[in-house]
């Protein structure tokens, strides 16, 4: 005898239930993994950059914003992380403050699994148990929680937008959710440049909307995002020093350079395309080598008939990483090409700390990807 559709209804209930509290789990060990780990990580093994982002914690909490006698960083260039970690100042010995920063990390990494796994879920429609684990031993977050830098922090806002992005209907219905997400994507760019990408890839996400919602409703929606991306960011920038006070210009100024210099010669086409294979080995080796080819594979595979159309939400957050992923490597690639000035032999560079964010996006749209084809399969 079939089973009634309340009781059906109450097994998905508490599927879903179960597959928060093994998130949770999860997150719980992985935090606990990466405090224990820390114990033995000593100031010695943090970077350069991060003594830039722990001097600006020192300035920023006291209001000193203009970082008198500091002349070798863009003091307003990833102006959030600093303050995020400031609590190392409220104790006295190097031990205890660089623990501190580490206990911030690793809650910032239990946050980006937690958002990552919702994204899944919220895509896909299905308890897909793997989801948490993938996202737990993502390399470059485990790696990123034993050092002080803004990616940290660039992590689990990218997973937020993700989730709000996978079910991206109800975001714009919502109006608490689109206020969220307005604010996700005004911190980003605050934290890290390649930020900006996320932001514009949902305004436009708001336009290919516009037969759902209607031209006039997502367009003001997409200028509402615009403008939370753009907004504090163009402030910020307008009132910051140069990166070093000893140059003549600022870094933005060099990337609008190196983009003009691509526009008028189209051999120099040839070095953006050896920077991109590049950059997307390093994405395909970071994400375990499965999460790309399953992403792009969604683009080409056809449904079979006896299978059940593809959800939305599944298109919605394809869409977003695609869009995103784009922009942040367009960044990426700027920054490259300021360095090695065109260089055919300089191609081959990876710049990591840019690269990372768009790998998370593809594992968590790969994760997606593989429950999602899984689906199709056992429906045929």
């Amino acid at each position: 005898m079939p089973d009634h559709p309340s009781s059906s209804h109450e097994r998905t209930v508490d599927s879903g239930r179960g597959l928060l509290l093994f998130t949770l789990l999860v997150v719980i060990a992985t935090v606990t993994v990466k405090l224990w780990l820390a114990w033995d990580v000593r100031a010695s093994a943090m970077f350069s950059d991060d003594y830039a982002y722990l001097n600006k914690s020192i300035f920023y909490i006291h209001g000193q914003w203009d970082m008198p006698g500091y002349i070798f960083q863009n003091v307003f260039a990833g102006i959030l992380y600093p303050l995020v970690i400031s609590p190392w100042m409220l104790f006295d010995t190097p031990e205890a403050r660089i623990f501190t920063i580490w206990v911030v990390n690793a809650l910032l990494s239990g946050v980006t699994v937690w958002f990552g796994a919702l994204a899944v879920g919220g895509a896909t429609g299905r308890q897909f148990w793997p989801a948490p684990i993938c996202l737990a031993v993502f390399v470059p977050t485990f790696l990123f929680s034993l050092v002080a830098m803004t990616e940290n922090l660039v992590f689990p806002l990218i997973a937020f937008c993700a989730w709000l992005a996978a079910d991206f209907d109800n975001t714009l219905r919502s109006r608490w959710r689109f206020i969220a997400l307005c604010a996700a994507v005004a911190a980003l760019p605050l934290v890290r440049a390649p930020g900006l990408a996320a932001g514009l890839a949902l305004a436009l996400l708001c336009l290919l909307e516009c037969r759902r919602i209607g031209w006039l409703k997502s367009v003001l929606k997409a200028l509402a995002l615009i403008a939370a991306t753009l907004g504090p960011y163009l402030f910020l920038m307008s009132c910051a020093p140069a990166v070093n006070t000893l140059s003549d210009a600022k870094r933005e100024d060099a990337y609008v350079d190196a983009l003009g210099d691509i526009l008028r010669d189209p051999w120099k086409w040839w070095i953006v395309v050896l920077i991109s294979l590049s950059q997307l080995k390093y994405v395909m080796i970071a994400t375990g080598g499965f999460s790309l080819p399953t992403f792009l594979a969604t683009f080409f595979l056809r449904k079979p008939q006896s299978s059940p159309a593809p959800r939305p939400q599944v298109r919605h957050l394809r869409n977003f990483v695609t869009l995103c992923s784009l922009g942040m490597l367009g960044i990426a690639e700027l920054h490259i090409i300021r360095k090695i000035h065109f260089e055919v032999r300089g191609a081959d560079i990876i710049f990591g700390r840019y690269m990372d964010p768009i790998a998370l996006m593809v594992l968590i749209a790969g994760v997606a990807a593989l429950a999602t084809l899984r689906r199709m399969r056992l429906n045929r």
